[in-house]
């Protein structure tokens, strides 16, 4: 029995016969025209399209399905997205959400953040983190110049002059 090469034709590609897909017997292929090709190797010199993979979400074993309303546009720019992982990022998402250690950043916050060159919650992380460092230091550089200053306005004051 034949499987199927997941390759079209090239010899009906050469013809423009459409999308004829080419099928496997061991190391032979042959298409429903009856074109021939003997071997692996004969094959690619050909150089076949190859039939793009389809994805099929399958439910898991904890997983159920419900229904909810949501905005139109809302599902229709998100299944543009994600066509073959709908299933999956929704989950994903409300389980993330659902943990309770969620920042979500929109709208003109996220616009900013990725005009400073924030890409992502671990550069927000670094930003936060930096920016902490270089307070504590700032602190700690103004009680340095306190105490000079100090020690200046005493010298000034104890110096005979």
């Amino acid at each position: 029995m034949a499987d199927r090469a997941m390759m079209f034709c090239p010899r009906c590609d050469a013809q423009n016969s459409g999308d004829v897909e080419l099928m496997r017997e061991n190391h032979n292929y042959s298409c429903m025209f009856g074109h021939q090709i003997n071997g692996y190797e004969n094959l690619m010199l050909l150089n076949p399209r190859l039939i793009p993979l389809q994805f099929h979400e399958k439910a898991g074993i904890n997983d159920v399905k419900t229904e909810f309303w949501i905005d139109k546009d809302v599902l229709q720019k998100f299944r543009e997205k994600y066509p073959n992982q709908q299933n999956s990022t929704v989950n994903s998402i409300l389980s993330v959400y659902l943990t309770g250690d969620v920042v979500i950043v929109d709208g003109k916050q996220a616009a900013e953040l990725k005009k400073s060159g924030v890409k992502n919650g671990a550069e927000m992380v670094a930003v936060v983190q930096a920016s902490k460092a270089l307070e504590e230091e700032n602190d700690s550089l103004k009680e340095k110049l306190d105490f000079l200053r100090s020690m200046f306005s005493k010298a000034d004051v104890e110096s005979p002059v």
